[in-house]
């Protein structure tokens, strides 16, 4: 029988470990709970993870169950809660250094490690709270409060109470803290004096105390909207701008496209280059127009050493109208391929746009027509008001 190789071998080897990683992850994810059995621990409580499902519905109920060791037997319940008695005073200190110095949070078990229950009471409620919680916050500087803290230990049918006393010191504070603290206090005693002003201590433990106010009507948040309205003002006022300063390019740029082509479609026909039909009219036009300068530019790249096909097609890139785009593709065709259909296409193109350009002159002036309503109309409401107002307060005066 032929041997595998080592390659086949690592393959099968990474399949096995694979398959059974999977069965044995879902075996230990949902282990089924043979008849609904828990088994008690030998010692203390754990707590089980189970997931139930009720015959007739399809999602599980999760739940984590306690489960408690086996009920102690008189001496061993007897042991447990004696061992407790001894180990309690030392857990429940937590991270103060002793009983009789209180100034943090108690750590009260609910359940020893041996399984033994432990319940709290305290005689005073609003210094140490049953979960161990120490409310020692308004205590001052030197005080101390002593508290009675109860425990109720059972296990199986045995119970014993014992207590530990306490003494409450208030909590560990910084300067800045303690300051607070004395003045908060003496400002509280203040509140109560009698009289229509209350005067504010104006010291604490010999250390002057200086107040401020904020001004209920302050113009500073005011200041600050407006300073912000401004702003967006400003943001979107100069975006109208360049969107006015673009229409405007654009108008112009198509006011002036029928002449441009029909001076270029002259100079093409009485014999000239289009590298010199271009120059020309860039020369003989008004560079305070938009497609003027744009020629110039153009004429500028050719004789810097561009090609006439690139400087056309960076003359449509810059002037961004799809009239020019169209122009400068019919140029660069007559310069690569030649033809006669140039003037008769550049003709067309002049007569398209000439109407189109009247198309444009008659909405503008419709728009216009539209403007001037608003303000013809606030001048009608003027005149009647003043008209109006002198002769009702004249019938108002009879």
């Amino acid at each position: 029988m032929k041997e595998l190789s080592l390659k086949a071998k690592i393959i099968i080897a990474a399949v096995v470990t694979l398959l059974l990683s999977t069965v044995l992850y879902f075996k230990d994810g949902e282990r089924l709970i043979d008849g609904g059995v828990l088994k008690r621990p030998d010692k203390g409580v754990s707590y089980v993870d189970v997931t139930a499902f009720v015959e007739g519905t399809d999602e599980g109920i999760a739940m984590k169950i306690p489960v408690e060791q086996s009920e102690l037997s008189s001496k061993e319940a007897t042991q447990a809660i004696e061992k407790a008695c001894n180990e309690l005073p030392e857990q429940i200190r937590g991270g103060n250094r002793s009983l009789s110095e209180v100034k943090s949070e108690l750590k009260l078990p609910a359940l020893t490690a041996d399984g033994v229950r432990v319940e709290w009471f305290t005689d005073d409620y609003t210094l140490v709270s049953f979960d161990g919680a120490v409310h020692n916050e308004n205590l001052a500087e030197d005080v101390k409060q002593e508290v009675t803290l109860w425990a109720e230990l059972s296990a199986g049918k045995e119970k014993k109470l014992i207590s530990f006393p306490l003494v409450v010191l208030p909590p560990e504070r910084t300067e800045t803290q303690e300051a607070e603290f004395k003045l908060r206090s003496a400002v509280s005693e203040t509140e109560q004096s009698p009289g229509e002003e209350i005067h504010l201590p104006l010291s604490v433990d010999g250390k002057k105390v200086t107040y401020y106010t904020t001004g209920e009507e302050s113009g500073a948040f005011l200041i600050m909207i407006l300073g912000l309205a401004v702003c967006a003002l400003l943001f979107f006022r100069e975006k109208e701008r360049q969107k006015e300063a673009y229409q405007k390019y654009s108008r112009l740029m198509q006011e002036e496209y029928p002449a441009l082509v029909n001076k270029i479609a002259i100079l093409l026909a009485s014999g000239m280059s289009v590298r010199m039909a271009l120059e020309n009219v860039a020369s003989g036009g008004n560079s305070d127009q938009p497609a003027i300068q744009t020629l110039k530019n153009c004429c500028i790249r050719m004789e810097n050493g561009v090609s006439e096909v690139e400087a056309l097609r960076l003359l449509a890139e810059e002037c961004g109208q799809k009239e020019y785009r169209k122009l400068s593709a019919l140029l660069s065709e007559y310069v690569r391929k030649g033809g006669r259909n140039l003037l008769k296409n550049l003709q067309n193109e002049a007569d398209v746009y000439q109407e189109e350009r009247k198309r444009l002159a008659r909405r503008r002036g419709e728009e216009a027509s539209t403007r001037m309503l608003l303000p013809m109309m606030l001048e009608l409401g003027a005149v009647m008001a003043l008209v109006m107002i002198p002769a009702f307060l004249t019938f108002r005066g009879f």
